[in-house]
């Protein structure tokens, strides 16, 4: 099974000990830092691991309202139709 994990920059450090977490359960979990930074090659690669996520995982904190990163992948969950689990970081 696939997780995609959805973060504002400054969960980076949860996102990462989630990623560790689902990995030791035999998930695959991907987050954008993983992603290469070169253009096109970089939006097709976060494109194709939404795509192929059995499961989003939202970490829902306050910088996270005002990412339109996150809230561009979030509405892509939404449209594709994405399993997701929603977690609310304090003071969210």
């Amino acid at each position: 099974p696939n997780v995609f994990i959805i973060y504002q920059n400054a969960e980076l450090e949860l996102a990462e000990s989630f990623k560790h977490l689902f990995e030791t359960w035999g998930y695959n979990a991907f987050y954008c830092r993983q992603a290469r930074r070169d253009g096109n090659s970089y939006r097709t690669e976060l494109r194709n691991n939404l795509i192929n996520a059995d499961a989003v995982v939202l970490l829902l904190s306050r910088e996270f309202q005002w990412s339109s990163y996150c809230q561009a992948e979030a509405g892509a969950t939404m449209a594709l139709n994405k399993p997701f689990i929603p977690i609310v970081i304090p003071p969210a």
